[in-house]
């Protein structure tokens, strides 16, 4: 039998996990975007896309797609019904707001 904190973790895992399914493809179309050769990449403002302490090894990984999203977590926005995306990449924690959370929703359809 499970104890609350276990059950708790598993329940916060589980959530993650039907969340980030929701959006993963979008979220990895999207960062297939950014590539710094894209000519259609579009440059969003600094607060709309946020790359924390990014390390060299997870820009590759996420620049040639071969990557995981761990520790994915949404946030409402203000007077929206759309969320924000908050999640990691190996060690580097990317934020998506804004315009670029608008593209994410775009790119799900």
């Amino acid at each position: 039998m499970k104890d609350g904190k276990e059950f708790f973790i598993s329940q916060q895992e589980n959530k993650e996990t039907n969340e980030l399914v929701k959006y993963e493809s979008a979220i990895r179309k999207f960062l297939k975007e950014q590539k710094p050769n894209n000519p259609d990449k579009v440059e969003y403002d600094f607060g709309d896309f946020d790359i924390s302490d990014p390390r060299e090894g997870d820009i590759v990984k996420m620049q040639s797609g071969d990557f995981e999203i761990t520790n994915f977590r949404t946030t409402k926005r203000p007077n929206s019904d759309k969320s924000n995306l908050h999640f990691y990449i190996g060690k580097t924690e990317l934020h998506i707001f804004g315009k670029a959370a608008d593209r994410i929703y775009e790119l799900m359809g």
